[in-house]
């Protein structure tokens, strides 16, 4: 079992600690929706809507990114594949705000991002 001691000493630890991390890298985008603002599409005859915000964030192995850096860590090491696509680059603009050398983060103009796309609607008032 872990101590008490131990735990405090080891939280004391992450702010010069590396941490290295391999898998897979997602985007996050999050489409918040103007409520009220529906209509069919004269293409597909399916729901449109008009878009208020949109918000990306590092999903996947971004999420432990973030708890990482949440936690204190110095710096974070991923170690993934992702697109040289516009996905790409806003997931890019995304690990901007962490503390992550991204130097082994590769970037191949024969795979696409993945993104997960989730349309969120905004409540009245």
């Amino acid at each position: 079992m872990l101590s008490h001691a131990r735990l405090e000493s080891l939280l004391r630890s992450f702010p010069r600690m590396t941490v290295a991390l391999v898998g897979d890298l997602f985007l996050d985008r999050y489409l918040e929706l103007v409520p009220g603002s529906h209509e069919l599409s004269i293409e597909t005859g399916l729901e449109a809507y008009q878009i208020h915000r949109v918000r990306n964030s590092a999903g996947a192995l971004g999420t432990v990114m973030n708890n990482l850096a949440a936690l204190g860590v110095g710096m974070l090491l991923p170690v993934t594949v992702i697109g040289d696509d516009g996905h790409g680059f806003d997931l890019r603009q995304c690990l901007r705000s962490l503390p992550v050398d991204e130097s082994h983060v590769l970037r191949d103009p024969r795979r696409l991002t993945p993104t997960y796309t989730k349309p969120m609607r905004l409540v009245d008032g």
